[in-house]
C-alpha cells in the first residue's frame, strides 16, 4: 500500500495520459507490503544472454511471462511453412464450386454477395 502519496503535476506536453494521475512517494517508509503471494514468481526462461529473466509472472496460470511465451509461439510458427500456406490443391473453380454447393445448393450457382453476381 502507499501511505500519503503526493499528486504530481499534469504534464502539458502529453496529450495520450489524459485522465490518468500519477502519484509518488518520498519516503521508503510510505511504502508499506500488505502480505505475500504463494503463485508470485519469476519468469522460469533464460534472456539471450545466458541470464535469468527477472520478469513477474503468476505461476499458477503459467511459469513464463509473455514476452518469453510470444518469442516460443513466433519461433515455432516460423519453423512450420507448411501451415502458413494458402495453396489447397485444388484449382479455383473447384474451390468454388464447393463452397457454391455449401452456400446455395439448390440455386444455379449464382449468388449475389460483396456487390457482385458469384
Amino acid at each position: 500500500g502507499l501511505l500519503n502519496p503526493k499528486i504530481m503535476e499534469d504534464r502539458q506536453s502529453s496529450q495520450s495520459n489524459k485522465g490518468e494521475v500519477t502519484i509518488c512517494i518520498d519516503h521508503p517508509d510510505k511504502l508499506l507490503e500488505m502480505g505475500d503471494s504463494l503463485d508470485i514468481a519469476k519468469c522460469a526462461s533464460l534472456k539471450a544472454d545466458k541470464t535469468n529473466c527477472t520478469n513477474i509472472v503468476n505461476k499458477s496460470q503459467c511459469e513464463f511471462c509473455t514476452y518469453h511465451v510470444k518469442k516460443a509461439y513466433t519461433a515455432s510458427s516460423a519453423s512450420r511453412p507448411g501451415l502458413q500456406s494458402t495453396f489447397s490443391g485444388l484449382s479455383s473453380e473447384a474451390t468454388r464450386n464447393r463452397i457454391m454447393a455449401k452456400v446455395a445448393p439448390r440455386s444455379k450457382g449464382e449468388v449475389f454477395g460483396g456487390g457482385k453476381l458469384l
